[in-house]
């Protein structure tokens, strides 16, 4: 979901984050995509919001531009081989 944001600039509704992580899991339907967008809903993004990393705002998902973000994103450049792959 991190790496989805960032390649959109930073912001993102949650229903395109549903269908970017339903799509990257290669399932389709209604079921797999509704259970995607509770998990995210109801513990995913309200945790990451509580942590400092997002801020939600009715349907919209942002990055927050935090000291803590920067440190995040410093992490995953060790690993932009594996979570770039297409």
């Amino acid at each position: 979901m991190i790496i989805f944001l960032i390649e959109k600039g930073g912001n993102a509704t949650v229903g395109e984050i549903t269908d970017y992580i339903v799509a990257k899991g290669k399932k389709d339907g209604h079921r797999i995509r509704k259970s995607v967008y509770v998990s995210l809903t109801q513990t995913h993004i309200p945790m990451l919001e509580r942590e400092g990393f997002l801020r939600l705002e009715r349907d919209m998902v942002f990055i927050e531009n935090s000291k803590l973000f920067s440190d995040l994103i410093n992490f995953l450049e060790g690993f932009r081989s594996v979570f770039m792959k297409k």
